[in-house]
């Protein structure tokens, strides 16, 4: 009775391990393709912007994320599928077909929804851009590559010397991504200077905004940043968190005045500086103009917004 109450209890230990093997497969499969795209899709961002009518502050997106996630995760799926062929049993090709025909399902439907999205493009007049086209093929050859494997896979069809080949062939596909990314992106060193630099904007964007308030209260713009300070204290930051200098702040007439910080590097908008408007020109200031500055120290001109100004000179009636 002993042999038997052993193997009753250990066939369930075993399944539960094939199910969990599988699960984790797919899991990081996932997470890996869709790293894997993600990072593609930023730096094909990059290398080709996309043109729009309005003026709008880019922010260069990070490739930190999907690096890591595949650095971390894409290994974890190579080692689960390698325990998974290594311990191959009957319970661990049914699990492993059901999990086969959902990703089948899954990398079918990107497939067709890709064509699908080309076709209606090329239909209704779009332009197919050179951004949008690469990035449809990103998604068809690592939709399709996922989709060949499993296809070959619920057939039988997958051996130990093809398995390794797809897993080199993969792993190929992921170092060269990374690569690429980093070479259109920047480095580590250059993405935490880039960050840094968005927060000197942001700051900058944030006092410029305190001005404003502080001139629409006051009928006149302060002398110095620690008079804003010292009425709106709160989440403003007067000084580079980098340097712990003090942002330049100064007033040109009685309505304008300008901000000054020193940047790491060039920004990738690469329009000329804005023209003067009378008060500055709202939309334009607050997102177009800070999106253009050269490395080391450059200054943004601002204005009180105009409607404030005749708000203040009409009369109220009681």
């Amino acid at each position: 009775m002993e042999p038997n109450t052993l193997q009753s209890t250990s066939q369930p230990r075993s399944h539960a391990k094939d199910v969990f093997l599988n699960l984790g497969a797919m899991v990081t499969l996932y997470a890996s393709a869709a790293a894997l795209l993600n990072l593609l899709f930023t730096v094909i961002n990059k290398a080709y912007p996309a043109v729009t009518s309005s003026y709008s502050y880019y922010s260069a997106s990070s490739i930190s994320f999907p690096v890591a996630t595949l650095i971390i995760i894409f290994p974890i799926y190579i080692l689960l599928m390698w325990l998974i062929e290594k311990d191959a049993t009957e319970n661990i090709s049914v699990i492993r077909k059901w999990l086969s025909y959902i990703t089948l399902f899954i990398s079918g439907g990107l497939i067709v929804g890709d064509l699908v999205a080309v076709v209606y493009y090329f239909l209704d007049g779009q332009d197919l851009t050179t951004g949008f086209l690469l990035k449809v093929l990103s998604i068809l050859i690592v939709a399709t590559a996922v989709f060949s494997y499993y296809i070959a896979d619920v057939r039988n069809k997958i051996t130990a010397r093809t398995s390794k080949i797809s897993a080199i062939c993969a792993l190929i596909l992921v170092i060269i991504a990374i690569i690429l990314g980093f070479s259109v992106i920047g480095s580590p060193r250059t993405q935490r200077m880039m960050k840094q630099d968005q927060l000197k904007v942001s700051d900058l964007q944030n006092i410029s905004n305190q001005v404003r308030e502080y001139y629409r209260t006051s009928a006149k713009l302060p002398a110095t940043l620690d008079e804003v300070a010292s009425v709106y204290s709160y989440g403003l930051q007067i000084e580079d968190r980098n340097s712990g200098a003090p942002y330049e702040y100064k007033v040109i007439d009685v309505t304008t005045f300008k901000l000054c910080a020193t940047f790491n590097m060039n920004s990738d908008d690469k329009r000329e500086a804005s023209p003067v408007y009378p008060y500055g020109d709202p939309y334009y200031n607050d997102y177009g103009v800070w999106s253009s500055y050269k490395a080391g120290e450059s200054c943004f001109r601002q204005a009180v917004l105009p409607e404030n100004i005749e708000n203040m000179r009409k009369p109220v009636n009681f």
